[in-house]
């Protein structure tokens, strides 16, 4: 939803300065901190800095993560042309405080039904007409210290255009790139959001709409958190390996925030390729490649990768033997990694290589002397 940080200003033309110190501090460490390269650096410098050719370059870039930041950068006169060419124009420039009334007013008052976000962003626009100023006042008007719970769960799944059981992609995308500028807040790791989003909408829509947020810039997951979620959600899901291969090079997982929800919050778009039937072989060794490279983090708690490792069913029997055999000759041997490898968390995600389907006969009967050795037992 909308950040509520964005409304509290302190004069009717500035937004707050809240907002105003985040994304400062975003564009620092995107600038100073994100090789040359980065299009997350270019989209920051495109959206706030002052160098006229950059920002010309940026509206003519093939990114459309860079054209959405060139035109919201309020140190340059918008063009109202753009709202014809551009698909994300109009979202942009609700955000642009240097929007001219003629094109809040070109948005505000098009025929087109409005987006939410662009509706609440033109309604605190300073330069909304007298006209459009009527014209919402006749509608209902956003609180965001009264409306943050429930509404702002309806408000963004409206806005996604999910109750057409589909994904407006346009939106979706747009909303992404408000959320890098501290403008959305999406729904985050705590959050049941995303869980009904994708028991909800057609297949045909999740897999577009995934599409769509992998083949993101990588970097675009340090800014805007929901997209490490989404992200994670298709590792399980995508059968492209284009897609696949661009997931394995994001290590960049959600936090829920809340102590105890250790498979959830170990969670990588790399690591959760492991519990995909389509995910290549090779990314398996090389993941447990890694592992070996780090001997010393094999006994660390929590492993995520390791632990994916010894639950998946699709992983490679050699990697799931070489792990067995390090916790029988002690090369693993702290007492909370081994029970989360042989049985995973009880009271979180009660899996380990005692429920791995995958395992020979031979590996099954090594699992439960160590078991035995342990003194642990299956959860039932």
């Amino acid at each position: 939803m909308l950040n509520p940080r964005l409304f509290k200003r302190t004069n009717s033309k500035d937004f707050n300065k809240g907002h105003l110190d985040e994304i400062e501090l975003r564009f620092e460490v995107a600038t100073q901190k994100m090789p040359e390269s980065s299009p997350i650096r270019y989209f920051f410098l495109a959206s706030m800095g002052d160098d006229a050719q950059v920002h010309s370059e940026a509206l003519k870039s093939d990114q459309p993560l860079v054209r959405f930041g060139a035109m919201t950068n309020a140190k340059f006169s918008p063009d109202i042309e753009l709202l014809a060419s551009e698909p994300l124009a109009k979202y942009a420039y609700a955000y642009n405080q240097a929007s001219s009334a003629e094109i809040v007013e070109r948005i505000g008052m098009s025929k087109q039904e409005l987006n939410p976000v662009v509706k609440e962003l033109l309604q605190v626009h300073p330069n909304k007409t007298s006209e459009m100023a009527a014209l919402f006042a006749l509608e209902p008007s956003f609180d965001p210290q009264e409306n943050y719970d429930d509404e702002a769960y309806a408000f963004f799944w409206e806005a996604l255009g999910l109750e057409s059981e589909e994904v407006d992609l346009e939106a979706a995308e747009a909303l992404i790139y408000l959320s890098l500028l501290d403008a959305v807040e999406a729904p985050g790791a705590n959050d049941t959001f995303w869980v009904e989003v994708f028991e909800d909408v057609a297949p045909a829509g999740i897999k577009n709409f995934l599409q769509l947020v992998v083949e993101m810039p990588r970097e675009v997951s340090d800014f805007a958190y929901c997209v490490s979620e989404i992200r994670c959600w298709a590792s399980e899901q995508v059968s492209d390996e284009k897609l696949i291969r661009l997931l394995a090079q994001d290590e960049v997982g959600p936090q829920s925030g809340v102590g105890g929800f250790y498979w959830a919050d170990s969670r990588t778009p790399r690591n959760t390729l492991l519990m995909n039937p389509a995910t290549p072989k090779d990314i398996f060794y090389s993941i447990w490649e890694e592992e070996l490279s780090t001997p010393d983090e094999l006994d660390s708690y929590l492993n995520g990768n390791l632990w994916r490792l010894a639950v998946s069913q699709y992983t490679p029997i050699e990697i799931l033997e070489g792990i067995i055999a390090r916790i029988e000759d002690g090369r693993i041997k702290e007492g909370i990694t081994v029970s989360n490898l042989l049985i995973g968390e009880l009271q979180d995600f009660a899996s380990g290589l005692a429920n791995n389907s995958a395992l020979t006969d031979e590996l099954a009967e090594r699992v439960q002397a160590l078991l035995v050795k342990h003194g642990l037992e299956i959860e039932e």
